[in-house]
């Protein structure tokens, strides 16, 4: 049997009605930030639907949760602007770094990820850059792109190509 809600008076009342009825952007960005674990008191959806995030207080490493999960790249609603904290988003699938943060205020890890272009990369990273070696750039590459607050920039090593074709291989299944 299904409900039909006859009076106009039964919907949550909300500035924002597409979100009061459960469609729209913002409900898409919010059940995606609920997903990967993200809290409400932890990000803030701009007036352009970009996302600030906060996860300097009392925050377990673990969550959220974005590292690790196989993601292709982030959703075309995604789009973070600003993240104080450390920002996790490496062992994942990504190739390039749509939707990213434009600024990381610590250190951002993007190391594990089979990237083939730079398109995305923060504008300002306060603390180090972990990126894979394994993906070409130099550390003169992601300067010129990326302000890195003392430029120091990590080429980690990767277990390589095979590792990265098991984990897409697990998260295919």
């Amino acid at each position: 049997m299904m409900l039909v809600k006859e009076n106009i008076n039964e919907f949550e009342r909300s500035s924002n009605p597409y979100k009061a009825m459960g469609v729209g952007k913002i409900f898409q960005i919010e059940k995606w930030l609920k997903e990967y674990e993200f809290t409400k008191d932890m990000y803030h959806i701009n007036d352009d639907l970009t996302i600030d995030i906060n996860v300097q207080t009392g925050l377990s490493i673990n969550k959220p949760r974005i590292a690790s999960r196989g993601l292709r790249g982030l959703p075309d609603y995604i789009n973070f602007n600003i993240w104080e904290g450390r920002c996790f988003m490496n062992w994942n699938l990504f190739t390039n770094m749509r939707g990213c943060p434009k600024i990381v205020t610590e250190n951002f890890y993007i190391n594990g990820n089979p990237l083939r272009s730079l398109k995305g990369i923060p504008k300002e990273v306060g603390g180090r850059f972990f990126i894979a070696k394994i993906c070409g750039f130099t550390q003169e590459d992601i300067m010129a792109r990326c302000n890195v607050r003392y430029e120091d920039i990590t080429l980690s090593e990767n277990p390589g190509e095979e590792s990265f074709k098991a984990l897409k291989n697990l998260h295919n299944k």
